[in-house]
């Protein structure tokens, strides 16, 4: 019968995790660090302050020349704004324009994409002269 020995060690460091361990762990902390605090300065705060400032209707006291005094209205603005039937035809509007407009654009995208990638094309050669002149004619 054999008996196996056992040894059992410290880590240098406190918290069990050894440097070499965490430097892993770090790189991609290192690079998505930049783009979170951006995103999280440019985004999202904004995005939160301006909820917050819908949620409050602004009035003045005292006339024209009077101070402005800020109410919180909550959703009442909100409301106001779904019913009202103006609302109702500029969303349509724009749902009408998003839906010709969008596939219109990709199919032009795509044409011209392909024009400037063909080799068969005779024109192709003087479609990419004309797609890259306005890089080296400026005005």
């Amino acid at each position: 019968m054999t008996y196996a020995k056992v040894t059992i060690t410290k880590s240098r460091t406190r918290g069990g995790a050894s440097p070499r361990r965490l430097r892993p762990m770090l790189r991609p902390i290192g690079f998505l660090g930049p783009f979170c605090v951006a995103f999280v300065l440019f985004f999202l705060l904004p995005i939160g302050y301006a909820i917050y400032q819908s949620l409050f209707s602004t009035g003045r006291i005292g006339g024209v020349f009077g101070h402005t005094v800020q109410v919180f209205s909550g959703l009442d603005q909100y409301k106001s704004v779904l019913t009202n039937s103006s609302f109702d035809s500029s969303m349509l509007r724009v749902a009408w324009y998003a839906l010709l407009l969008v596939p219109l654009m990709a199919v032009i995208a795509v044409t011209l994409a392909l024009l400037l990638d063909a080799s068969a094309l005779r024109v192709a050669r003087f479609f990419r002269t004309l797609f890259f002149l306005r890089t080296r004619c400026r005005p």
